[in-house]
């Protein structure tokens, strides 16, 4: 009996395990955006000086799953993103720019 019960513990673990492998992050010179598939909370923080702003942001909707990639955009350029699809079949973007110099010194 105790074995049986050891080995549902470890496959219960071992499945926790494999779930949290779900976390991506997209970031550019500033700011970095993690998200995780697994609980569909995602966050966002300066890089440098290290600091989390937003935490615990959700989704409107029921996250499916999610993927990283690049991004392009006719205003702001090129960058990364984060897609969630939900279970309805819609998405949801989570995009971060390579930052221009807007201003003149």
């Amino acid at each position: 009996m105790r074995l049986k019960s050891a080995l549902v513990i470890f496959a219960l673990f071992l499945g926790t395990i494999s779930l949290r492998a779900s976390l991506l992050t997209t970031e550019n010179e500033m700011l970095s955006v993690t998200h995780d598939d697994f609980t569909t909370v995602f966050s966002v923080a300066q890089r440098v000086p290290a600091k989390t702003f937003l935490t615990q942001g959700r989704l409107e909707g029921v996250a499916a799953k999610a993927t990283a990639g690049p991004a392009t955009d006719t205003v702001f350029g090129r960058g990364r993103k984060i897609t969630v699809t939900q279970s309805d079949g819609s998405t949801v973007t989570l995009a971060l720019y390579i930052v221009k110099r807007w201003y003149s010194k």
